[in-house]
């Protein structure tokens, strides 16, 4: 099952860099709100909790800039995912993926979600700054797919609901994925997240900032 929760939109929830592409850019300022978790835990003692950051494994496939890609808690008190990174290629896709493995038992319910901020990859409102291309969100949990997502219809996913285009500013849009899993063997179960940067040479991907978070039920 999966769900997708809308939120607010903020002129300062993910902001692209404002200096050229292919430099570091600094950790966005988050001051959209990201609810937690409000499910309740069954029995808190054996409920697993994610790895901390540093534990998930990171994988890439096709070429990208040195733009930041990682995790950080500066702006927030939940550890979060930063994605600003663009392809460098006219032909293929630029693949980021961060996966960890988590220990489940058969017959409980694990609620997982992702919340998420989107933003457009602009970095002006006119000109040549005015133009971004698309990245997909993949949330899976084990084989189920919890979010799939697109910042643009060009994307292979249900559009990211409320995004505003570049002429329009720098504005964001917050939301939740989430869904929950009843595995019927006790173990580790893979857990990834990954973005897919389209290819572009002039105009930088979209963005993402995101909070993977598990709750027993």
């Amino acid at each position: 099952m999966t769900e997708e929760t809308p939120g607010a939109t903020g002129p300062h929830g993910l902001t692209r860099r404002t200096i050229v592409k292919g430099a570091a850019w600094s950790v966005p300022a988050v001051a959209v709100a990201i609810a937690a978790p409000t499910a309740s835990a069954s029995d808190t003692s054996t409920c697993p909790s994610l790895p901390v950051p540093g534990a998930w494994v990171t994988s890439t496939s096709g070429t990208g800039n040195s733009a930041f890609a990682g995790w950080n808690n500066t702006t927030r008190t939940e550890d979060g995912f930063t994605f600003i990174r663009d392809s460098d290629s006219s032909s293929t896709p630029y693949v980021y993926t961060i996966s960890t493995f988590v220990d489940l038992e058969a017959g409980r319910s694990y609620l997982f979600r992702l919340d998420y901020v989107a933003g457009r990859g602009c970095t002006s409102a006119t000109g040549p700054g005015a133009t971004s291309v698309n990245t997909d969100l993949r949330f899976a949990v084990g084989t189920e797919a919890f979010g799939l997502r697109s910042t643009q219809s060009t994307g292979a996913y249900a559009v990211v609901t409320h995004l505003p285009p570049c002429a329009t500013g720098f504005s964001t849009e917050t939301e939740t994925l989430q869904g929950i899993l009843e595995p019927t063997q006790t173990g580790p179960v893979p857990v990834a997240i990954q973005f897919v940067a389209y290819p572009t040479l002039e105009g930088n991907n979209d963005d993402y900032y995101v909070i993977p978070s598990i709750v027993c039920l």
